[in-house]
C-alpha cells in the first residue's frame, strides 16, 4: 500500500517556539512522510486561541528547519489572507480546514500558489455539497480529507470515504480517534494519505490531546501502519 503518513502538530506547540522546535528535532526519523502546523492570522483568532498564535518569524523558521527533516512540510489554515507570506514559505502543501471548505473562491486562490498538493477538509459537509464545491475547482493536485468525529461508528466513516471516492479525486483520512486500533482500521480503506495529531511526552495541556499520538508511541504506530 502506498500511503502518505502526515503528522499534524496542529496547535500542540502551545504557541511557544521552543516547543515547536522540539517537534522538528524529536519526530524526525520516526517514519513520517510529512509534517504540518496550524497557523492563523490576528483577525481570525479568538480569545481562546490567541495564546496559541505563532509569530511569523517562528513559522518561517519552523518551515525551514522541518524541510531538512521531512520529505514534505505544510500548514493548516482557514481564510488566511496574507498570500505573499504563504508564497514566501515555499510550502509543499496546504491543508484547508473545514471552515473554509464551502468558500470555493478562496480555494481557487490557494490553488494558484506553487504547491505540490492542496488538501481540503470536508468536515460535516454532505456528499451533495462536496460534489457542488468540487465541480467549481480544478482537480489537479486536489485532495479531499474525511475526518472522523465519532469513533463509535467507524463503519459510517468508511462508507463516507467510499462515496467521496466516486468524485474521482484522491480521498485522505484525518483521524480524531482515541482508539489507535481504529486508526489502523482506517488505513485498510486505501486513503491516499492519513493525517493524525502529534504530541510530545511532556504532561502539557495540549489543545489536541486525547487523539494525538505521543512521541514514545509514534514509531510503533507507524510500523503497524506500514504492515497493512
Amino acid at each position: 500500500m502506498s500511503l502518505k503518513i502526515i503528522g499534524e502538530i496542529g496547535l500542540n506547540h502551545l504557541g511557544k517556539n521552543e516547543i515547536l522546535n522540539e517537534y522538528v528535532n524529536k519526530f524526525k526519523n520516526k517514519g513520517l512522510n510529512a509534517i504540518t502546523i496550524q497557523i492563523f492570522e490576528d483577525n481570525k483568532s479568538n480569545f481562546r486561541l490567541k495564546k496559541y498564535q505563532l509569530e511569523k518569524k517562528y513559522i518561517r523558521n519552523f518551515i525551514k528547519k522541518a524541510k531538512n527533516n521531512f520529505d514534505e512540510v505544510g500548514v493548516a489554515i482557514f481564510d488566511w489572507k496574507d498570500f505573499n507570506f504563504l508564497k514566501s514559505l515555499n510550502l509543499d502543501f496546504i491543508k484547508l480546514l473545514s471552515k473554509s471548505f464551502e468558500n470555493y473562491k478562496y480555494i481557487k486562490k490557494i490553488q494558484k500558489l506553487n504547491l505540490k498538493q492542496v488538501y481540503l477538509s470536508t468536515g460535516l459537509s454532505s456528499n451533495k455539497k462536496i460534489s457542488e464545491i468540487i465541480s467549481k475547482l480544478k482537480k489537479q493536485k486536489l485532495n479531499l480529507i474525511h475526518t472522523s468525529f465519532n469513533e463509535n461508528n467507524i463503519k459510517k466513516d468508511f462508507r463516507k470515504m467510499e462515496k467521496m471516492r466516486k468524485l474521482d479525486i484522491p480521498v485522505c483520512f484525518g483521524s480524531h480517534y482515541k482508539n489507535k486500533g481504529n486508526l489502523l482500521a482506517a488505513c485498510k480503506h486505501d486513503p491516499k494519505a492519513i493525517f493524525f495529531y502529534l504530541k510530545l511526552n511532556k504532561k502539557l495541556q495540549y489543545p489536541d490531546n486525547k487523539h494525538a499520538i505521543p512521541l514514545n508511541k509514534i514509531k510503533f504506530i507507524i510500523n503497524n501502519i506500514k504492515k497493512i
